[in-house]
């Protein structure tokens, strides 16, 4: 992960107003203040965070179906998109991963039920 050292991530999730900023200083992630402009923005709704987080969906589905947003330096943002996605064991414990998968399904099902 070479590629992110001191690089600025930021996580927006558009429909609650939270952006999240870390950058990777010597091996961890740490909060980056809010007065630094991120190297890479990704952008989505809550829902569509969550897929993603929980690879219930493709990043290039959501991105094409213009639910994830890269802003910035894309091509960091696709070099961190690839280093996921190659990753073959989720990097969230199995407790927290399964927590999250049941809010995703419970906000899919609030969605729908909403838009009908």
């Amino acid at each position: 992960m070479d590629f992110l050292e001191n690089r600025a991530v930021a996580i927006h999730v558009s429909d609650l107003g939270i952006e999240y900023r870390v950058r990777l200083a010597r091996s961890s992630f740490v909060p980056t203040p809010d007065n630094r402009a991120p190297d890479v923005r990704f952008s989505g709704d809550a829902h569509a965070l969550l897929l993603l987080a929980t690879r219930q969906e493709d990043p290039d589905t959501l991105f094409f179906q213009r639910r994830l947003r890269i802003e910035g330096n894309t091509a960091l943002g696709l070099n961190l998109k690839n280093f996921l996605d190659a990753m073959e064991v989720s990097p969230l414990p199995a407790p927290i991963r399964s927590g999250l998968d049941h809010l995703t399904r419970g906000l899919e099902l609030y969605c729908v039920r909403r838009a009908s």
